[in-house]
Protein backbone atom coordinates (compact mmCIF):
# COMPACT_ATOMS: atom_id res chain seq x y z
CA UNK A 1 0.00 0.00 0.00
CA UNK A 2 1.41 3.65 -0.52
CA UNK A 3 1.55 5.38 2.34
CA UNK A 4 2.50 8.88 1.57
CA UNK A 5 0.58 9.55 -1.67
CA UNK A 6 -3.13 11.18 -1.77
CA UNK A 7 -5.35 10.86 -4.93
CA UNK A 8 -7.90 13.23 -6.71
CA UNK A 9 -9.48 11.30 -9.76
CA UNK A 10 -11.73 13.33 -11.82
CA UNK A 11 -14.13 11.32 -13.94
CA UNK A 12 -16.25 12.06 -16.71
CA UNK A 13 -19.10 10.32 -16.56
CA UNK A 14 -19.69 10.83 -20.28
CA UNK A 15 -16.37 9.65 -21.54
CA UNK A 16 -16.69 6.18 -24.17
CA UNK A 17 -20.40 7.56 -25.22
CA UNK A 18 -21.67 7.11 -21.06
CA UNK A 19 -20.29 3.70 -20.70
CA UNK A 20 -17.40 5.13 -17.81
CA UNK A 21 -20.35 6.16 -15.57
CA UNK A 22 -21.39 2.47 -15.25
CA UNK A 23 -17.77 0.47 -15.22
CA UNK A 24 -16.74 3.20 -12.19
CA UNK A 25 -17.96 0.93 -9.37
CA UNK A 26 -15.51 -2.15 -11.08
CA UNK A 27 -12.63 0.57 -11.62
CA UNK A 28 -12.70 2.19 -8.31
CA UNK A 29 -12.60 -1.83 -6.60
CA UNK A 30 -9.67 -2.22 -7.91
CA UNK A 31 -8.29 0.98 -7.16
CA UNK A 32 -8.79 -0.23 -3.40
CA UNK A 33 -6.63 -3.16 -4.16
CA UNK A 34 -3.98 -0.88 -4.14
CA UNK A 35 -4.49 2.17 -2.02
CA UNK A 36 -7.05 2.51 0.84
CA UNK A 37 -10.41 4.22 0.56
CA UNK A 38 -8.54 7.40 2.76
CA UNK A 39 -6.26 7.34 0.50
CA UNK A 40 -8.63 8.57 -2.25
CA UNK A 41 -11.26 10.99 -3.65
CA UNK A 42 -13.27 11.01 -6.63
CA UNK A 43 -15.58 13.15 -8.01
CA UNK A 44 -17.47 13.20 -11.47
CA UNK A 45 -17.59 16.05 -13.70
CA UNK A 46 -20.97 18.19 -14.42
CA UNK A 47 -20.54 20.18 -17.55
CA UNK A 48 -17.50 20.64 -20.04
CA UNK A 49 -14.59 22.42 -18.53
CA UNK A 50 -15.93 21.48 -14.98
CA UNK A 51 -12.53 19.65 -14.78
CA UNK A 52 -10.34 22.87 -15.21
CA UNK A 53 -12.35 24.41 -12.65
CA UNK A 54 -11.71 20.92 -10.15
CA UNK A 55 -8.34 20.89 -10.67
CA UNK A 56 -7.48 23.95 -10.51
CA UNK A 57 -8.72 24.64 -6.85
CA UNK A 58 -6.50 21.55 -5.74
CA UNK A 59 -3.16 23.61 -5.06
CA UNK A 60 -4.39 24.30 -1.32
CA UNK A 61 -5.12 20.96 -0.82
CA UNK A 62 -3.45 18.33 0.63
CA UNK A 63 -3.84 15.62 -2.40
CA UNK A 64 -0.17 14.49 -4.27
CA UNK A 65 -1.73 13.38 -7.70
CA UNK A 66 -4.86 14.75 -9.80
CA UNK A 67 -5.76 11.63 -12.10
CA UNK A 68 -7.84 12.15 -15.41
CA UNK A 69 -10.12 9.33 -15.88
CA UNK A 70 -11.78 8.98 -19.51
CA UNK A 71 -10.41 10.10 -22.75
CA UNK A 72 -8.21 13.15 -24.14
CA UNK A 73 -10.86 15.71 -22.97
CA UNK A 74 -11.02 15.24 -19.39
CA UNK A 75 -6.98 14.72 -19.82
CA UNK A 76 -6.78 18.05 -21.29
CA UNK A 77 -8.97 19.59 -18.65
CA UNK A 78 -6.84 18.87 -15.97
CA UNK A 79 -3.63 19.51 -16.99
CA UNK A 80 -5.18 23.18 -18.08
CA UNK A 81 -6.45 23.56 -14.22
CA UNK A 82 -3.02 22.45 -12.97
CA UNK A 83 -1.27 24.75 -15.39
CA UNK A 84 -3.60 27.93 -14.94
CA UNK A 85 -3.20 27.67 -11.00
CA UNK A 86 0.71 27.05 -10.79
CA UNK A 87 0.37 24.03 -8.80
CA UNK A 88 2.89 20.84 -8.37
CA UNK A 89 0.49 18.00 -8.63
CA UNK A 90 1.50 15.06 -10.42
CA UNK A 91 -0.81 14.27 -12.74
CA UNK A 92 -1.99 11.19 -14.13
CA UNK A 93 -4.29 8.85 -16.23
CA UNK A 94 -6.52 6.21 -16.16
CA UNK A 95 -7.93 5.62 -19.88
CA UNK A 96 -11.67 5.64 -19.93
CA UNK A 97 -12.97 7.04 -23.45
CA UNK A 98 -13.24 6.63 -27.11
CA UNK A 99 -9.89 8.46 -27.98
CA UNK A 100 -6.83 7.71 -25.57
CA UNK A 101 -3.64 8.90 -28.01
CA UNK A 102 -2.07 10.81 -24.99
CA UNK A 103 -1.98 8.06 -22.59
CA UNK A 104 -0.65 6.40 -25.78
CA UNK A 105 1.73 8.56 -26.10
CA UNK A 106 2.90 7.97 -22.68
CA UNK A 107 2.42 4.02 -22.02
CA UNK A 108 -0.79 3.58 -21.28
CA UNK A 109 -2.36 0.65 -22.71
CA UNK A 110 -5.77 1.15 -23.47
CA UNK A 111 -7.71 -0.84 -20.68
CA UNK A 112 -8.29 1.21 -17.57
CA UNK A 113 -7.70 -1.96 -15.59
CA UNK A 114 -4.33 -2.99 -17.30
CA UNK A 115 -3.28 0.99 -16.69
CA UNK A 116 -3.86 0.92 -12.93
CA UNK A 117 -0.34 -0.90 -12.02
CA UNK A 118 1.35 1.42 -14.19
CA UNK A 119 -0.13 4.50 -12.31
CA UNK A 120 0.64 3.10 -8.71
CA UNK A 121 3.80 1.63 -9.94
CA UNK A 122 4.20 6.06 -9.70
CA UNK A 123 6.76 6.56 -12.14
CA UNK A 124 7.01 10.22 -12.18
CA UNK A 125 8.67 12.05 -14.64
CA UNK A 126 8.73 15.59 -15.53
CA UNK A 127 7.84 16.14 -18.93
CA UNK A 128 7.78 19.13 -21.58
CA UNK A 129 4.00 19.90 -22.94
CA UNK A 130 2.47 22.65 -25.22
CA UNK A 131 1.72 25.75 -24.88
CA UNK A 132 -0.72 28.12 -26.98
CA UNK A 133 -1.17 31.62 -27.24
CA UNK A 134 -3.06 33.99 -29.15
CA UNK A 135 -5.50 36.31 -30.81
CA UNK A 136 -8.58 34.12 -28.99
CA UNK A 137 -7.66 34.98 -24.97
CA UNK A 138 -5.38 36.14 -22.13
CA UNK A 139 -5.20 32.83 -20.57
CA UNK A 140 -3.04 30.11 -22.29
CA UNK A 141 -4.06 26.76 -23.61
CA UNK A 142 -1.77 23.89 -23.13
CA UNK A 143 -1.83 20.15 -24.16
CA UNK A 144 -0.23 16.92 -23.72
CA UNK A 145 -0.31 15.40 -27.50
CA UNK A 146 -1.26 17.09 -29.76
CA UNK A 147 -3.03 20.61 -31.09
CA UNK A 148 -4.12 21.62 -34.53
CA UNK A 149 -6.62 23.64 -37.31
CA UNK A 150 -7.87 23.13 -40.44
CA UNK A 151 -10.01 20.53 -41.47
CA UNK A 152 -9.24 18.25 -38.43
CA UNK A 153 -10.17 21.13 -35.76
CA UNK A 154 -13.29 21.93 -38.21
CA UNK A 155 -14.50 18.29 -38.01
CA UNK A 156 -13.82 18.50 -34.17
CA UNK A 157 -16.21 21.47 -33.91
CA UNK A 158 -18.80 20.12 -35.87
CA UNK A 159 -18.53 16.63 -33.92
CA UNK A 160 -18.96 18.63 -30.87
CA UNK A 161 -22.05 20.20 -31.88
CA UNK A 162 -23.64 17.79 -34.23
CA UNK A 163 -25.64 14.98 -33.96
CA UNK A 164 -24.78 11.56 -31.78
CA UNK A 165 -26.07 9.27 -33.91
CA UNK A 166 -22.47 8.87 -34.82
CA UNK A 167 -20.27 7.70 -31.63
CA UNK A 168 -16.33 7.53 -31.20
CA UNK A 169 -13.90 7.84 -33.83
CA UNK A 170 -16.15 7.15 -36.60
CA UNK A 171 -18.04 10.17 -35.61
CA UNK A 172 -14.93 11.97 -36.00
CA UNK A 173 -14.31 10.78 -39.67
CA UNK A 174 -18.18 11.65 -40.59
CA UNK A 175 -17.71 15.08 -39.69
CA UNK A 176 -14.60 15.52 -41.37
CA UNK A 177 -15.91 14.33 -44.69
CA UNK A 178 -19.18 16.42 -44.40
CA UNK A 179 -16.47 19.47 -43.74
CA UNK A 180 -14.62 18.61 -46.54
CA UNK A 181 -17.92 18.79 -49.10
CA UNK A 182 -17.33 23.06 -48.88
CA UNK A 183 -13.98 22.88 -47.66
CA UNK A 184 -11.65 26.35 -48.72
CA UNK A 185 -8.11 26.24 -48.03
CA UNK A 186 -7.10 29.35 -45.66
CA UNK A 187 -3.70 31.18 -46.84
CA UNK A 188 -1.54 32.30 -44.71
CA UNK A 189 2.18 31.92 -43.28
CA UNK A 190 3.73 29.32 -40.71
CA UNK A 191 6.55 30.15 -38.83
CA UNK A 192 8.65 26.99 -37.24
CA UNK A 193 11.35 28.22 -35.46
CA UNK A 194 12.15 31.26 -37.83
CA UNK A 195 12.02 29.15 -41.19
CA UNK A 196 8.69 30.26 -43.09
CA UNK A 197 6.15 28.29 -44.98
CA UNK A 198 3.38 29.89 -47.25
CA UNK A 199 0.60 28.76 -49.05
CA UNK A 200 -3.06 27.48 -48.91
CA UNK A 201 -3.13 25.55 -45.92
CA UNK A 202 -5.83 22.94 -45.20
CA UNK A 203 -4.24 21.18 -41.88
CA UNK A 204 -1.63 22.79 -39.86
CA UNK A 205 -0.51 20.40 -36.44
CA UNK A 206 1.72 19.40 -33.71
CA UNK A 207 2.15 16.65 -31.65
CA UNK A 208 3.76 14.43 -29.10
CA UNK A 209 2.71 11.01 -30.14
CA UNK A 210 2.41 9.68 -33.34
CA UNK A 211 -1.94 9.49 -33.49
CA UNK A 212 -4.69 11.73 -33.92
CA UNK A 213 -7.94 10.66 -33.73
CA UNK A 214 -7.70 7.33 -35.55
CA UNK A 215 -5.03 8.86 -37.56
CA UNK A 216 -1.68 7.55 -37.61
CA UNK A 217 -0.17 11.61 -38.43
CA UNK A 218 3.15 11.99 -37.03
CA UNK A 219 4.98 8.00 -38.08
CA UNK A 220 7.88 7.39 -35.31
CA UNK A 221 7.26 10.46 -33.70
CA UNK A 222 7.82 8.98 -30.27
CA UNK A 223 10.90 10.29 -29.32
CA UNK A 224 10.81 12.48 -26.40
CA UNK A 225 13.81 13.12 -25.93
CA UNK A 226 14.23 14.98 -28.81
CA UNK A 227 12.65 17.94 -27.37
CA UNK A 228 10.15 19.27 -29.97
CA UNK A 229 6.85 18.59 -31.32
CA UNK A 230 6.49 16.46 -35.03
CA UNK A 231 4.60 19.06 -37.49
CA UNK A 232 2.52 18.32 -40.18
CA UNK A 233 1.79 21.05 -42.45
CA UNK A 234 -0.69 20.37 -45.93
CA UNK A 235 -1.11 22.73 -48.37
CA UNK A 236 -2.44 23.13 -52.14
CA UNK A 237 -5.06 19.99 -52.19
CA UNK A 238 -8.23 20.18 -54.05
CA UNK A 239 -10.84 18.50 -51.79
CA UNK A 240 -10.26 15.28 -53.93
CA UNK A 241 -6.72 15.16 -52.80
CA UNK A 242 -7.93 16.21 -49.11
CA UNK A 243 -9.70 13.01 -49.32
CA UNK A 244 -6.91 10.61 -50.65
CA UNK A 245 -4.94 12.10 -48.54
CA UNK A 246 -7.07 11.35 -45.09
CA UNK A 247 -7.51 7.75 -46.12
CA UNK A 248 -3.88 7.68 -46.84
CA UNK A 249 -3.62 8.95 -43.25
CA UNK A 250 -5.21 6.31 -41.38
CA UNK A 251 -1.90 4.28 -41.71
CA UNK A 252 0.90 7.20 -42.23
CA UNK A 253 0.88 6.77 -46.00
CA UNK A 254 0.65 10.24 -46.57
CA UNK A 255 4.30 11.02 -45.85
CA UNK A 256 6.07 11.94 -48.37
CA UNK A 257 3.53 12.99 -50.68
CA UNK A 258 3.43 16.55 -52.60
CA UNK A 259 1.70 19.23 -50.33
CA UNK A 260 2.95 17.40 -47.20
CA UNK A 261 5.26 18.21 -44.89
CA UNK A 262 6.61 16.09 -41.64
CA UNK A 263 8.88 18.43 -39.55
CA UNK A 264 10.02 19.34 -36.28
CA UNK A 265 10.23 22.41 -34.03
CA UNK A 266 10.00 23.91 -30.66
CA UNK A 267 7.93 26.62 -31.93
CA UNK A 268 5.06 27.15 -34.44
CA UNK A 269 3.63 30.64 -35.24
CA UNK A 270 0.56 30.36 -37.44
CA UNK A 271 -0.85 33.35 -39.12
CA UNK A 272 -4.22 33.07 -40.95
CA UNK A 273 -6.06 35.23 -43.38
CA UNK A 274 -9.22 34.04 -42.55
CA UNK A 275 -10.37 32.74 -38.63
CA UNK A 276 -10.09 28.65 -37.96
CA UNK A 277 -11.12 26.77 -35.09
CA UNK A 278 -8.77 25.27 -33.35
CA UNK A 279 -8.21 22.10 -31.25
CA UNK A 280 -5.97 20.24 -28.51
CA UNK A 281 -6.65 16.72 -27.98
CA UNK A 282 -9.84 17.26 -29.55
CA UNK A 283 -11.21 20.06 -27.57
CA UNK A 284 -11.92 23.12 -29.38
CA UNK A 285 -10.48 26.40 -27.66
CA UNK A 286 -11.11 28.81 -30.08
CA UNK A 287 -14.31 28.97 -32.85
CA UNK A 288 -11.71 31.34 -34.92
CA UNK A 289 -8.39 32.63 -34.65
CA UNK A 290 -5.98 34.14 -36.81
CA UNK A 291 -2.83 34.56 -35.06
CA UNK A 292 -1.72 31.75 -32.58
CA UNK A 293 1.66 30.21 -31.49
CA UNK A 294 2.39 26.85 -30.51
CA UNK A 295 5.38 25.95 -28.24
CA UNK A 296 7.07 23.64 -26.55
CA UNK A 297 7.83 24.20 -22.67
CA UNK A 298 10.52 21.71 -21.55
CA UNK A 299 10.06 20.00 -18.48
CA UNK A 300 6.85 21.45 -17.75
CA UNK A 301 4.86 19.00 -15.86
CA UNK A 302 5.29 15.94 -12.99
CA UNK A 303 3.36 13.17 -15.01
CA UNK A 304 2.98 9.31 -14.07
CA UNK A 305 4.12 7.74 -17.09
CA UNK A 306 5.09 4.12 -18.24
CA UNK A 307 8.69 2.69 -16.89
CA UNK A 308 10.24 3.07 -20.27
CA UNK A 309 8.69 6.34 -21.51
CA UNK A 310 11.94 8.64 -22.77
CA UNK A 311 11.01 12.12 -21.29
CA UNK A 312 12.38 15.49 -23.00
Amino acid sequence: MVSTSRYYFICNPASNSGRLEKRWPDIKAEIEKYIDPDQFEYVFTKEPLHAVELSSQLVDEDFTHVISVGGDGIANEVVNGIMNSSSDLTFGMIPAGTSNDAHITHHFPNDPFEALPILFEDHVKRFGIGKITGDFGDEPQYFLDHADTGLAALAARSAKYGTKLFKGEWRYTFYALKNLVRFNKNKGRVIIDGEEYEGDFAVIAAGFGEDMSGYHLWPDNSNRAAGDFGILLARGHSRFGLLKLMLAAENGNHIGREGVDYLRGKKLEIHLEDPWPYQSEGEIFTDGSKDVIIEHIPKALSIVTGPNNIVD
